[in-house]
This record gives C-alpha cells, structure tokens and sequence, in this order.
C-alpha cells in the first residue's frame, strides 16, 4: 500500500515538472518574442500572470516534495515496526 502511494506521488511529481517546464519555456517564449504574437511585445499583465503561475507551480512543487517525505517516512516506519513485530514473535 505504502509503495502504490510512493509511486503516485512520484508520478504526480513527474507530471507536475513536465507542466513546470512546459509553462517555463512558453514564459521564455513569451517574453523572447517568439510567440505567434510577437510584433505586439509582451503585454505586462500576461507577464505577471506567468509569474503568478510559475510562484504556484513553485509552491506545488515544495508541498509535493514535503508529502513524499512524509510517506517515505511512514512506509520506513511501518517496514520497521513490522520487523519487530516480527522479531518479537520469533523469540515468544
């Protein structure tokens, strides 16, 4: 159970880095000119939204990050208590 969770979240992080940089090169493109709109410059407001998007996606990223360490923790805790579990039953 704790490794499906593990993987899931592993894959959401995956998917959620592949989106990162998806927005981080459309913003470089953006902002370089490249776009399909690119004699009209960079409009300030689609500037900021792409900030706005690129601090969400940041603070996404650090919250997916903390919640695989917590179940990193909880799937080395349950392996663990299982081991003395198991331990104890063989000295009994």
């Amino acid at each position: 159970m704790g490794e499906e969770i593990v993987a899931i979240v592993g894959a959401f992080t995956v998917l959620l880095v592949g989106v990162f940089g998806f927005i981080f090169l459309a913003s470089l493109k953006i902002l370089k000119g490249g776009g399909k709109n690119s004699r009209r410059g960079v409009d300030p407001e689609e500037a900021k939204l792409m900030q706005e998007i690129h601090q969400g996606l940041q603070k996404m990223e650090d919250r997916v990050e903390s919640l695989e360490t917590l179940l990193i923790e909880q799937a080395r805790d349950r392996k663990e208590r299982e081991k003395m579990e198991r331990f104890s039953e063989l000295e009994d």
